[in-house]
């Protein structure tokens, strides 16, 4: 028995052995150009997406650039503005041990080496006046500003204070780095006076989301929000709609008070 037990052994390794012998031989000589060749272009497919993953992107301004020490400086929010909407992204003065401000501020350091430019920052609690009278009287004294998109920024657009940002050389809009939303949403006329980019953090911080009450829009025989979002048809007017026919004055007394529903709050 021991040496049928034996035999078998040797008849089951052998046979392996074999079968694989004439893999490794046939395989070379049995594929299909065809074959070959479609893997040939799966591996330079992935070859290509494993560059296009490491790629690095580069800034707009040339290595090149020398700005022979100007001092570029920029107006934006102090604390006395606001005590949560001031600017913590644009400029430090030193090292604190805090995570972004430090951050900031061996990013602006190695900005300053690298191009021979000198970065500095005016935090202002008034900032549309600061900028319309510097900007009005031609002293040059900001170069730009990180200040409130909703007041600021839109009054001195309108009143021609600003720049074209599609006209400033070495700013590549098509960059990452850029909101693109931003920048199709933003445009007035294909002109693009203000924008939104990853150098700043407090735009991210101002992000606003919208909350339903799921059981009032069902009482209310209302078009489900989520539905109308994926179709593309949830807009302003149809929220200011929504929003009328549930706003009810609930204890009846002829005034909109706590005691109410309202359709929308903020």
């Amino acid at each position: 028995m021991k040496k049928l037990y034996l035999l078998l052994a040797l008849i089951i390794f052998s046979g392996t052995f074999v079968s694989s012998c004439s893999k490794k031989e046939d395989a070379p000589l049995s594929a299909p150009k065809e074959a070959q060749a479609a893997e040939n272009a799966d591996n330079d497919a992935i070859n290509e997406e494993a560059e296009a993953a490491t790629e690095k992107i580069m800034p707009d301004v040339p290595d090149d650039k020398n700005y022979g020490g100007y001092e570029f400086t920029i107006l934006a929010n102090s604390v006395a503005y606001n005590s949560h909407w001031y600017s913590r992204d644009i400029y430090v003065e030193g090292e604190t041990g805090d995570t972004i401000n430090d951050a900031v501020y061996y990013r602006n350091r190695a900005v300053e080496e690298k191009y021979n430019i000198k970065i500095g920052g005016v935090f202002s609690a008034n900032q549309y006046n600061d900028a319309r009278k510097s900007i009005s009287a031609g002293d040059n004294t900001y170069d730009a500003f990180t200040i409130p998109m909703q007041g600021a920024t839109a009054q001195l657009a309108q009143t021609g204070m600003l720049l074209d940002l599609k006209n400033v050389p070495y700013i590549d809009l098509e960059k990452p780095w850029w909101d693109q939303k931003a920048n199709r949403q933003l445009s007035i006329g294909s002109k693009l006076m203000f924008t939104i980019s990853d150098l700043l953090i407090i735009d991210k911080d101002a992000l606003f989301i919208y909350l339903f009450n799921k059981d009032i829009i069902k009482e209310s025989g209302l078009e489900d929000p989520y539905k109308l979002v994926r179709e593309g048809k949830w807009t302003i007017e149809k929220m200011w709609d929504m929003a009328k026919l549930v706003t009810q004055d609930l204890n009846g007394d002829g005034v909109m008070d706590d005691g109410d529903r309202y359709g929308l709050i903020s």
